[in-house]
């Protein structure tokens, strides 16, 4: 009961301050000055380590479910992903290098990575760690797991595929944890039906299923069928897939499902309906996966595509192109080669239908759209596209341009300098200036040339914006 009153005088006294997480929980930080200093005294009392062992031993603690548990519960996750600096530095603490525990810590730090998408070290730490611990560390298969995932989302895919087989061989060796087996079993399934393995994709998978039925675990007989869902997409039988999903629903749609589990039924839902030639269907699938999006989420890149492929098969070419460059700045590292080739095809022929110039600034004003705008962004041009099937969508803040704000944009798009602007509309450089300052703000673009890029773009539905735009812009 003392610590808030605790925390609130320090923070009143400058020794800390306090800065919201993620989720908008107050976190509080030492002043590094004020850190250092309390390091020295606890040097001085010889008292060190113990505050560094409590630390470990806490951080292990809150690790303990990513070997415990098949499907790690979301508010399990939400902690260890919170406490990701606190793992990082915790790793460098270890007076024994062959301390077990640095494993589980590692593992957990790849964990925030992957599915808490945070930028962390763990490519680096996680296999010295390796390296340094025994082969036959109780930890060592979940750790290699994590090696796995993280291989596959940096696009290696043949070693994220020989860690996993690793990693379940480990796991087979050691004590039974049926409960791990699973997630390593499924973790390998997805890596195989990406290397065009599904036979033994499925195999993983009846594997997977068979323990978790065994031990009623609902999260991971939910995530093995989604995940078997997609294999048999993969292998045509789109009846079936659909079946599948219909029973995984019931297990990932209660209270406390990991977003990363609804975002991946709702995709596998959109992959489905797209094979099925069901466009709204699958667009409202995607979006539905999309609006818990992530930028680094497992199947961000995924579902940015295959909106991308809806949008061009219902005739919405540039749309499709602007998602695709999205789609490959954000990566679709677990994608098998099927789908990769209706991505392929749906670009082919969105820049056939498209002239040159057009294709090339959708692409431009995808590839060049800010990470952290990826969602929003992309479910406003959704929106503004739908009463618009054939034509080019416009995007959130278009309709908020005034009318010679139209005609600035259009004067960019053709090339000209802010006083060739000001000139042709019998304006001061300074207030083009301040045109193009609201412009780039209402629209979120960053520079000259993405507000000439965006101004390509978009010109075909200008006229539907705001007051309207000038003459010239229909024209340019």
């Amino acid at each position: 009961a003392a610590v808030p009153e605790l925390l609130a005088d320090l923070e009143a006294k400058s020794r800390i301050v306090s800065c919201a997480d993620r989720e908008g929980r107050a976190r509080f930080r030492m002043l590094e000055s004020i850190r250092v200093y309390a390091r020295e005294l606890l040097v001085v009392r010889d008292d060190v380590r113990a505050i560094q062992e409590r630390l470990i031993g806490w951080l292990a603690a809150l690790a303990a479910p990513l070997c415990d548990t098949a499907v790690v519960p979301a508010a399990a996750l939400a902690a260890i992903v919170a406490e990701s600096d606190n793992f990082a530095a915790a790793l460098g603490m270890f007076v024994d290098p062959t301390d077990e525990r640095q494993l589980l810590l590692a593992a957990a730090l790849a964990c925030t990575e992957v599915w808490g998408g945070l930028r962390t070290d763990a490519d680096r730490l996680l296999p010295d760690t390796l390296r340094r611990v025994s082969p036959r560390s109780r930890y060592r298969s979940v750790a290699v797991g994590g090696a796995a995932v993280l291989a596959a989302r940096n696009d290696d895919a043949e070693t994220a595929l020989r860690l996993a087989h690793d990693a379940v061989q480990v796991e087979r060796d050691g004590p039974a944890r049926p409960a791990l087996l699973s997630r390593l079993l499924l973790v390998r399934s997805v890596l195989l039906a990406e290397a065009g393995e599904p036979a033994r994709a499925l195999a993983d998978l009846s594997e997977c299923l068979g323990i978790s039925r065994a031990r009623t675990d609902a999260l991971m007989t939910g995530a093995g069928q989604s995940a078997l869902a997609r294999v048999l997409l993969q292998t045509g039988d789109v009846t079936r897939a659909a079946d599948v999903l219909a029973n995984a629903r019931p297990y990932l749609e209660g209270a406390g499902v990991p977003r990363w589990l609804r975002e991946h039924l709702h995709t596998t839902a959109g992959l489905i309906a797209l094979e099925d030639g069901q466009l709204g269907a699958a667009q409202a699938a995607f979006t539905s996966s999309l609006q818990s999006f992530q930028e680094r989420s497992v199947d961000a890149g995924v579902t940015i595509e295959g909106l991308a492929v809806a949008a061009v098969r219902s005739g919405r070419y540039e749309l499709g192109l602007h998602l695709i460059a999205v789609a490959r700045r954000l990566g679709a590292p677990y994608a098998p080669a099927w789908w990769r080739d209706r991505v392929a095809a749906a670009t082919a022929e969105a820049i056939r239908k498209v002239p040159a110039a057009r294709a090339k600034a959708a692409l431009t004003s995808g590839r060049d759209l800010p990470r952290h705008q990826v969602s929003t962004r992309t479910l406003g041009l959704l929106r503004s596209s739908a009463g618009n099937p054939a034509g080019t969508p416009e995007v959130a803040g278009g309709a908020s341009l005034s009318r010679r704000e139209w005609e600035v944009v259009a004067l960019v798009v053709e090339g000209r300098t802010n006083r060739q602007i000001a000139a042709r509309l019998f304006l001061s450089v300074r207030t083009v200036e301040t045109h193009l300052s609201h412009i780039r703000s209402t629209l979120g673009l960053r520079s000259r040339s993405h507000l000439a890029a965006w101004g390509a773009q978009h010109q075909s539905c200008a006229a539907a914006a705001g007051p309207g735009p000038s003459p010239s812009l229909r024209s340019a």
